[in-house]
């Protein structure tokens, strides 16, 4: 009796002792911590273009090249999912990363997109979800729609014939995701070549699903390349006139500056909204650079000359104008504040949304690879805190985890 008494305790001893085991064992990874990455675009003199990449544990830690990972000059990076991007313009691959617990890039998978006929990668970068992301190549009049699980191209779409060519984006790389799926991208006809103009606002909506492109456009509306989701999925169209060009210099004339809306399932602009710039926190600015919204919040970035001053000297868009900084609530216009810049910051000219907060890329305007530019925090009280400083162009923030 005692020894089977003892047998009993003993298999008892041992099966909890593997339970605690395999408890532990399903708690046992890693807790990796927070990491950031910030791509660094520096041009030194008499030396070619090259993107820095560094992954930080803070976007207070110190950019230092040393520990970054190099390059080239036209590459482009994005973060989705926990993983890293790299466009690669110079051999044409999309190369994706993970991060490991030592912040290194650590490379999962690559694909060529060299037998498209492409010329480079820019801006227009979306990602929808696990199967489906967009990319808009220079060189090629079509939308190309790719897995970012299997990296393998899934369809191209062909422009639609009331696309302009040559045609306008941002190279800020406005282009949105809307809670169904679709792709919105403004697109100006402004021609800077020979300053010829295809007036008009015109909105292209990407659906990656469905391999479907539709068109909103309005002649009595100025053109555009910006545009944000509010927390209800509408869609606000900032007719910037390719920063102004379109309106002042552009032959014919694009119309005066708003900004417009396309109601969330709606295909149309809502013929009853209708935001100029004097509108927003009741400044008397004509011209709206970027915006950018987190939920029903949004970060401006609005040229402080009137419009008197913009018509005698149009050029001065490109020449580092005066710039000011205007935060409110799209349920609000009227009583957006401005933020102040502060410690020397000249303006902000990118804007990104972590975490809940806004974040700005301080530098020269016209100066996108020359001197440092510094990235800074919006505060809750409306002001600039400064976090790291940059050595080149500070191109792309982003959290990974």
């Amino acid at each position: 009796m005692k020894k089977t008494t003892y047998l009993f305790l003993i298999c008892l001893l041992v099966n909890i002792t593997l339970i605690s085991c395999k408890d532990d064992d399903s708690d046992s990874g890693p807790t990796l911590e927070s990491a950031y990455i910030v791509q660094n675009t520096v041009q030194a003199p008499d030396a070619p273009r090259t993107v820095f990449v560094n992954v930080l544990s803070s976007l207070t830690d110190e950019i230092d090249l040393a520990d970054a990972f190099e390059f080239n000059g036209g590459a482009r990076t994005r973060v989705f999912n926990g993983k890293v991007y790299i466009f690669d313009s110079e051999r044409l691959l999309i190369i994706r990363h993970t991060v490991n617990e030592n912040n290194k890039l650590v490379e999962e998978d690559r694909f060529s997109l060299s037998q498209l006929g492409i010329d480079s990668f820019n801006p227009m970068i979306a990602f929808v979800n696990e199967e489906y992301a967009l990319i808009i190549p220079n060189g090629l009049r079509q939308f190309v729609i790719w897995n970012p699980t299997t990296m393998e191209i899934s369809a191209t779409i062909d422009f639609p014939a009331s696309i302009p060519d040559p045609f306008v984006t941002s190279s800020l790389g406005s282009i949105n995701v809307s809670p169904e799926g679709k792709i919105f991208i403004g697109m100006s006809g402004f021609n800077f070549a020979d300053f010829s103009n295809v007036p008009g606002a015109r909105v292209v909506i990407v659906d990656p699903v469905t391999e479907s492109v539709e068109v909103v456009f309005d002649e009595n509306i100025a053109s555009g390349t910006e545009g944000a989701f509010d927390a209800d999925g509408n869609y606000y169209f900032n007719a910037n006139g390719y920063y102004g060009f379109g309106r002042y210099v552009g032959n014919p004339k694009d119309v005066a500056q708003t900004m417009t809306r396309i109601n969330q399932g709606e295909p149309s602009f809502d013929p009853a909204f209708n935001i100029s710039s004097t509108t927003i926190g009741n400044q008397s600015l004509p011209q709206s650079i970027t915006m950018k919204m987190n939920g029903n919040e949004f970060l401006a970035v609005m040229v402080d000359m009137t419009n008197e001053e913009l018509q005698v000297n149009p050029f001065s868009l490109s020449q580092d104008p005066p710039l000011k900084l205007l935060k409110g609530n799209v349920q609000d216009w009227e009583s957006a504040v401005e933020v102040p810049f502060s410690d020397g910051v000249k303006s902000i000219t990118d804007i990104f949304v972590i975490d809940g907060s806004f974040y700005g890329v301080a530098r020269e305007f016209s100066n996108r690879e020359g001197l440092p530019s510094d990235v800074y925090r919006v505060t809750d009280s409306n002001t600039l805190e400064k976090l790291t400083e940059g050595v080149g162009w500070v191109e792309y923030i982003a959290k990974i985890r």
